[in-house]
């Protein structure tokens, strides 16, 4: 045939083009194969039918005449043992698979129909069937959520909210739970003295609407200041939770015992005790209360004093240092020293 073999396998060149070459089981004979769609044994349906029949021990070419038909793709006439052949070749079988699926006719399960449908019709139908279950699913899944979902107060700024009944929220957002945890964490209050562990800012601002017990001015919980270096602390008006009688003298972290005061109050009043309420501002800073507070002295590392002041509220006002680690030095705690942002600090008599 003119075959130049390239290799000891079944390659051949023929002319410029490499081909592949096979040699029939069955027959034995040499015949051009591609080698990409898939690998022959045998050069005819005839010879594959002949072996299928001879390997199964059936009746083969010579003592049972062979089916004649007429391929329905090309029109060819071929031969074969196999009653359910139709097409003549591998590639007219493929051709016939093609143009059934693209005219075939089945109904809404996907199974052939004596009435039929077309592929046009057959698609639609598939997806108002999908859209259908789409919406059976949505309705059940909001049925559930609507069995299943139940209101919570929010433990830290005590609104409503909604969550699953499985859920283990405790809170209505990640904020609130960023405050809660940090609240948890804190440890200037002991033990002994919490009676109510629900008293939170937002909660007791609700209660006293806002107002401070002392002065009576209106609290701001968006007031906040920032010192030249960047840090920030609270301004005059930022409320805070006011004991009325103070955790160092014995006083209980309860309800009854807290109000709602503005930075600048409550620092003014210090761990002092007020027995009037409400009452001016003017009256809040006279010196009748100041003789209650307690004076902080500042002083060197070396011992000199630099200042006298009123009160700790003010030297963080001025100086943007925090009062709280200024007071936790001056009574001496144990995690403490004396010294706070390269000074000593210390109470001294009224």
């Amino acid at each position: 045939m003119g075959y130049i073999y390239y290799s000891l396998f079944s390659y051949a060149w023929k002319g410029d083009k490499m081909i592949c070459i096979g040699k029939c089981k069955m027959c034995g004979c040499e015949f051009e194969y591609d080698k990409k769609t898939r690998t022959k044994n045998y050069c005819s349906h005839k010879c594959r039918d002949i072996a299928y029949r001879t390997r199964n021990n059936l009746n083969t070419y010579g003592r049972y005449k062979p089916l004649v038909k007429q391929c329905e793709v090309c029109g060819k006439t071929f031969e074969t043992f196999r009653d359910p052949v139709v097409t003549c070749s591998h590639e007219c079988s493929q051709i016939r698979k093609h143009n059934l699926d693209k005219g075939r006719r089945r109904d809404g399960h996907g199974r052939k129909s004596k009435t039929g449908l077309s592929l046009e019709e057959y698609n639609l139908k598939r997806k108002q069937q999908a859209q259908e279950r789409s919406d059976v699913k949505r309705i059940e899944r909001i049925w559930y959520d609507a069995i299943h979902t139940e209101a919570r107060i929010c433990e830290w700024c005590g609104d409503t909210f909604y969550c699953k009944d499985n859920d283990k929220r405790k809170t209505c957002s990640l904020e609130c739970s960023r405050k809660r945890s940090n609240a948890q964490r804190d440890k200037r209050i002991p033990k002994e003295q919490i009676v109510d562990k629900d008293i939170t800012l937002p909660r007791l601002y609700r209660r006293d609407k806002g107002v401070c017990y002392i002065c009576g001015c209106i609290c701001d919980l968006n007031d906040w200041k920032t010192t030249i270096g960047g840090q920030k602390y609270p301004g005059d008006n930022r409320p805070e939770i006011e004991h009325v009688v103070p955790i160092s003298r014995g006083g209980l972290h309860s309800w009854d015992n807290v109000r709602l005061a503005c930075h600048k109050c409550n620092s003014e009043k210090a761990d002092g005790i007020i027995k009037i309420e409400p009452m001016s501002h003017e009256f809040a800073i006279s010196e009748r209360w100041q003789d209650q507070a307690k004076k902080t002295a500042q002083y060197t590392l070396d011992g000199e004093l630099v200042r006298i002041w009123k009160s700790t509220g003010e030297i963080e006002r001025e100086l943007g240092l925090n009062s709280k680690r200024i007071q936790s030095v001056c009574r001496h705690d144990k995690s403490r020293t004396g010294n706070a942002f390269g000074f000593h600090w210390e109470y001294v008599e009224a």
